[in-house]
């Protein structure tokens, strides 16, 4: 089986800011959306490095 790509991966995790901390300094990826999910009840934040889009 040959795998050509992944949309999109959604990790959840207990510390928001920390986590956007090291996926921006030490990975390199961008914030390009924010917002809070009324729905969900979450924060729902996209990160890209041009490569990959993290949810």
């Amino acid at each position: 089986m040959f795998i050509k790509g992944l949309d999109h991966i959604s990790i959840i995790v207990s510390n928001v800011e920390e986590n956007i901390r090291f996926y921006k300094e030490i990975l390199g990826f961008k914030i390009v959306k924010d917002f809070y999910d009324e729905k969900e009840k979450a924060r729902i934040i996209f990160l890209d490095n041009g490569n990959s889009m993290l949810e």
